[in-house]
């Protein structure tokens, strides 16, 4: 495996007789990746950063085989994996009763702590302490450092709570979210609208619940994310085949569409809500926040119509909408090539770009630059906030490959996760242990350019965040060295006096960043920098 990053910078001279920074093109390399699972299937759902690494949770058909050492409790577990930052398992622990448990989301609760929330079928079985109130209800739990269960409850209804996704806010309290068709029993306080409502419960710091919602029309209506807008509203997300009726208030467009529903933190009360989509089928939503503006992504398969301004490529493509805190629209963008392309997960990046994580089995063609590795592979691309296309990378071997869930890492790359049945093929390196594993990879994305004769300086620590040293030989003292934001925004230049610099983190945000040296002959020194 190898190491995330060198410490050393290679920077190149190049010939220009201009100030322009030289480079063509943004590469993605892997800088490691790992498969983790059992015998059978295993899916992981959500990945959070931790001090030391990262830590997964999902759910495992498994029993001990493979690289998986705990045994399985019913049909399927709560699966939770913690890796350190070279992508080596810590700790892993299975969790659940004699039924089904799946993980849906896994937070940090700031204390060393992890809130853990899913489903479960189980009732009093296993590591299921309290008794179940209906098929399946919310399951939530606390979780120290080790993966020891700190307090844990069920929350439902009579009959079937699926999702679960959790946020904490500032004060300790839980918002857990997910899709209900209960009516009025257990911790359920409403009657459904329809088929599957959203169904948000309010908790404390432990778990117990303070107040519940249910919103939705007089069809299905599924949860698929919720994001903190401020500290006082909450956005959900999901896919709407209700017409107008119970909390929603405008018609479908197609299919089914991506109903948005802002909330407050008190006691859940409506904000606004807002239906957007094409004539055509729209699918698994999900939520980032930047400056003020929500980005949803979604999977999209209709032409110009509803609020949708661009058409579908081919079939399902990535389709992603701007709007402001008021429901207003800004911009949608459709992303796509010749054949199926779906959206999973969306997040800002510390440049403030917008990178989209989904599944592709499309080849090159419309916006697509690389061919299918196999059945479908990880496809993950990246925006600006004005919609351009930043770069883009496929990832995959030659069986199925599936993205679930994309966080940051502190080199400013990505771990991205999904599910695999591959075997070592295309950019795979280790074949699978069952039939699905967990596939994990570290991706970095790096500038490329255009350049021949090399000169090698030291810059160290880098990335980097308190001070950078940048060590110069004697050919380059009295020109002058300067700093752009990857826009190319000046941001620091100094003369070169002495063959060491020290260049003070705190005089750059994160982020990152060109080098340049210019000399008395016009040639430029150009190099990648990551503050973080």
């Amino acid at each position: 495996m190898k190491s995330s990053f060198n410490a050393t910078i290679l920077f190149v001279i190049i010939g220009l007789s201009t100030m322009s920074i030289s480079f063509s093109q943004v590469d993605v390399n892997i800088e490691n990746q790992i498969t983790i699972g059992g015998a059978e299937d295993d899916y992981p759902m959500s990945i959070c950063k931790t001090n030391e690494g990262f830590i997964l949770t999902g759910l495992s058909y498994s029993g001990v085989s493979g690289n998986k050492t705990d045994a399985s409790q019913g049909f399927s577990d709560v699966w939770v994996v913690k890796v350190d930052e070279s992508l080596q398992i810590q700790w892993q622990k299975s969790f659940g009763g004699n039924m089904f448990e799946s993980g849906k989301s896994v937070i940090s609760t700031g204390d060393g702590n992890f809130i853990i929330s899913g489903t479960s079928s189980s009732s009093m079985n296993g590591d299921i302490d309290s008794v179940g109130f209906g098929v399946y209800d919310y399951w939530i739990f606390k979780m120290n450092e080790t993966g020891d269960i700190v307090w844990q409850n069920l929350i439902g209804g009579s009959g079937l709570e699926l999702g679960g996704y959790a946020i904490q806010l500032s004060n300790g309290n839980l918002i857990i979210a997910g899709s209900s068709n209960s009516n009025i029993s257990g911790y359920k306080t409403e009657n459904s609208r329809g088929a599957f409502d959203y169904w948000v419960v309010c908790t404390d710091s432990l778990g117990q619940v303070l107040w519940d919602r249910t919103y939705g029309g007089s069809e299905s209506d599924n949860l698929e994310d919720v994001i903190l807008l401020n500290e006082d509203h909450l956005l959900l997300s999901g896919v709407s085949y209700s017409p107008i009726s119970g909390e929603k208030t405008e018609a479908v467009y197609g299919m089914g569409d991506i109903w948005l529903v802002n909330i407050n933190t008190a006691n859940g009360e409506i904000e606004w809500d807002k239906t957007i989509g094409g004539s055509g089928d729209e699918a698994y939503p999900s939520l980032a926040i930047l400056n003020n503006h929500i980005y949803i992504s979604a999977s999209s398969e209709s032409m110009i119509s509803g609020t949708k301004t661009e058409p579908s490529i081919a079939w399902y493509d990535f389709w992603i909408t701007k709007m402001d805190y008021k429901s207003n629209i800004i911009w949608d963008k459709t992303i796509g090539s010749d054949m199926a392309d779906h959206s999973f997960d969306v997040l800002v990046s510390h440049d403030e770009k917008i990178v989209i994580a989904g599944a592709s089995n499309s080849n090159v063609y419309a916006d697509k630059t690389e061919a299918c590795f196999g059945d479908n592979d990880y496809w993950v691309v990246c925006i600006d906030t004005m919609k351009n296309i930043a770069w883009q990378k496929t990832l995959g071997g030659s069986g199925a490959d599936r993205i679930f869930a994309i966080n940051e890492t502190a080199q400013g790359g990505y771990m991205i996760a999904g599910s695999s049945d591959s075997d070592q093929s295309g950019l795979k390196s280790e074949s699978c242990n069952g039939k699905y594993d967990f596939w994990l990879l570290d991706i970095k994305p790096l500038l490329i350019f255009n350049q021949v004769p090399k000169l090698e300086l030291k810059s160290y620590p880098n990335p980097f965040t308190n001070m950078l040293n940048m060590e110069f030989p004697e050919s380059l003292l009295g020109d002058d060295l300067i700093i752009y934001d990857i826009n190319g925004v000046e941001v620091f230049k100094t003369t070169i006096l002495n063959s060491k610099i020290e260049i003070s983190g705190a005089m750059l945000v994160p982020g990152t960043y060109i080098a340049k040296v210019r000399n008395d002959h016009s040639q430029i020194v150009v190099g990648s920098l990551v503050r973080y």
